[in-house]
């Protein structure tokens, strides 16, 4: 989508306008395009949160051209990620369903059992290239406010918590002594940064956001972007078998350019890695940004995006140091 193309919107009786964008949010994959009409009809945002594992739900879109399909299907499960979307922060908190979607079925909407959009379809898991029995929804919490933002500012305001983050592993659980999917572990946290000023720490384990329980990444990400940059958070998490709360104003993602540097030397090549360090971003560190499939850290379940913050319990904070330490 861009700014100078021209789009064309066709309602459901047939008559068609001529639609401007608005903005769009590549992290999210949702875009928000105008008509000049008043008075159209439109849905109801519904609670996303709300939505169970197993309810009922409804699916309209055009696939083949075939106008208003609608298909239905049941919840499979929430908070999925596919590694779909791009962008420095893709945000994936897909609400997956057995509703069948083909081509054309992106951008219709998902809709719970009172007639209300729970979600925007926005994709299929399939190796065939048809429907396999797995369709992924942007949730509708997410997309009020990519929507809200885009009207009011033309693009989405990103806020972060100054920390770097990470799912508890088998591997990590053994290490920290606490439970998988006990929380968000914290590898880092940001200097001059509100979680800093706040008390946080590295080792840290995050496990609510204004009372919403976080136990994975995704969740964090997606509880984190409901909120605007300047909104205050209460976060709640352990120390040392300890739980604590801190009020954190959340920090603007910082935008401005920065340098970045791709390494594949051949200590990282023989583990199957690729690199990469983004100078003076918010989060900064060693970012995965390939894995080779048959290598051993694909193996050990390393995913493109991972942030590494330490080998054997040093701590790095540049490619030589990292490739030194591995080596």
């Amino acid at each position: 989508l861009a700014p100078g193309n021209l789009y064309e919107v066709t309602l459901n009786d047939g008559r068609k306008y001529k639609a401007t964008l608005t903005g769009s949010d590549q992290s999210t994959d949702v875009a928000v395009l105008k008509i000049d009409k008043s008075d159209c009809p439109y849905l109801t945002l519904a609670n996303s949160d709300s939505v169970q594992v197993g309810q009922w739900v409804i699916a309209i879109g055009n696939p083949y051209q075939l106008n208003s399909t609608v298909t239905s299907g049941i919840v499979s499960a929430k908070g999925r990620t596919i590694d779909l979307l791009k962008g420095e922060y893709p945000l994936e908190y897909f609400i997956q369903t057995d509703a069948i979607f083909n081509e054309g079925n992106s951008g219709g909407a998902l809709l719970n059992d009172d007639g209300e959009l729970i979600g925007i379809n926005t994709a299929i898991f399939t190796r065939s290239g048809k429907f396999e029995g797995y369709s992924f929804a942007i949730p509708s919490n997410i997309v009020r406010k990519m929507v809200r933002d885009i009207i009011s500012y033309g693009k989405v305001q990103r806020a972060v918590l100054g920390v770097g983050i990470q799912d508890i592993s088998d591997r990590l659980s053994k290490r920290i002594g606490e439970e998988v999917g006990s929380g968000v572990y914290i590898n880092r946290v940001n200097p001059q940064s509100p979680a800093a000023e706040a008390g946080l720490q590295q080792g840290d384990i995050i496990v609510s956001i204004n009372g919403t329980a976080v136990n994975t990444y995704p969740a964090l990400q997606e509880q984190v972007a409901l909120y605007q940059p300047g909104d205050m958070v209460n976060i709640r998490y352990k120390r040392n078998g300890k739980v604590h709360n801190a009020e954190i104003e959340l920090m603007p993602l910082n935008t401005e350019p920065h340098k970045t540097v791709v390494r594949n030397d051949a200590p990282l090549q023989g583990i199957g890695l690729e690199v990469r360090y983004d100078e003076g971003h918010p989060e900064s560190g060693i970012i995965v940004q390939n894995v080779i499939p048959a290598g051993s850290a694909a193996r050990a379940g390393i995913k493109p995006g991972f942030l590494i913050s330490e080998i054997n319990g040093v701590k790095v904070t540049g490619i030589d140091q990292f490739i030194q330490q591995l080596s």
